[in-house]
């Protein structure tokens, strides 16, 4: 089981705040537009699908009536309760998706080889290095042969840098110490020996890797990866949520290009490797 379960739960006991997070503004809703983006040609009508993380079920909303079944999985029992009261429903009325309680890092409640299609879209975030190869190894063990994975993380450099643009948690900071806190506070030794860890230094549980790292955990799992990409490259987030309409649609025309560019994936705070087992 994950280490980090209780403050998972913790930080997660509001699911309606989670569930609107997609639309807090143009930066955020990136994240969840470009990883349905990537995953729509993955989900079809003959595929059984589980979400890992599935949080409020939001990608549920999105997919649910594009496959055969849709089972969310998530370590945060209102977050469960949250997504079974949508009570998703195909044209029929039909339901067709559904969320119960569970773990990515063990899941002896699901045989091998139960699912076409396997996401794990926010796990990585709150798992430990070694942890994250224990839930690599669980999805790829439920996924069928010819099936598809998908796993998001939050990168190192990406979220640095973003740190440093958008000189994130001022808010958390005294007024009358914001200014030199603006000023100075990244980069700074303890921020730069946090993000060589992976750790976050000031509000955990998250935890970060790069590409490089995120790789040889699938190539270890027996998985070939399809495509790795920064689904967010923001460097400042203020700015995408400033431009006019116009200034937006070139912005987007290329981020989506920037979706096929592997040397610039690590610049995003988060990323999605998409993964296929033989």
């Amino acid at each position: 089981m994950s280490t980090t379960q209780d403050a998972v739960r913790a930080r997660y006991s509001h699911p309606e705040r989670e569930d609107g997070r997609h639309k807090h503004d143009r930066a955020h809703g990136m994240e969840f537009r470009h990883t349905k983006l990537l995953l729509d040609p993955y989900i079809t009508p003959d595929k059984d699908v589980a979400e890992f993380g599935c949080a409020t079920g939001h990608y549920a909303e999105h997919w649910h009536g594009r496959c055969k079944s849709y089972l969310g999985v998530d370590i945060v029992q209102a977050n469960v309760d949250f997504f079974n009261a949508k009570g998703l429903s195909n044209a029929d009325g039909q339901r067709t998706a559904r969320a119960q309680l569970g773990d990515a890092t063990c899941c002896p409640e699901f045989t091998d080889g139960s699912f076409d299609v396997v996401l794990c879209l926010g796990p990585m975030y709150h798992l430990p290095a070694e942890e994250r190869a224990l839930a690599m190894a669980e999805m790829a063990r439920v996924c069928r042969p010819g099936g598809v994975l998908a796993f998001s993380y939050i990168c190192k450099a990406g979220v640095l840098m973003q740190a440093m643009t958008n000189r994130v948690w001022r808010h958390k900071i005294p007024w009358h110490k914001r200014l030199r806190w603006c000023n100075t506070y990244y980069p700074n030794r303890k921020g730069n020996d946090c993000i060589f860890a992976g750790v976050n230094d000031v509000d955990n549980p998250f935890f970060f890797a790069m590409p490089e790292e995120m790789e040889p955990l699938a190539s270890d799992c027996g998985l070939k990866v399809l495509q790795n990409a920064g689904i967010n490259i923001t460097l400042n987030e203020a700015q995408i949520n400033h431009m006019d309409d116009e200034q937006y649609a070139c912005w987007l025309e290329f981020a989506e290009a920037m979706l096929q560019w592997p040397s610039v994936t690590g610049m995003a705070s988060h990323a999605l490797m998409v993964c296929g087992k033989e």
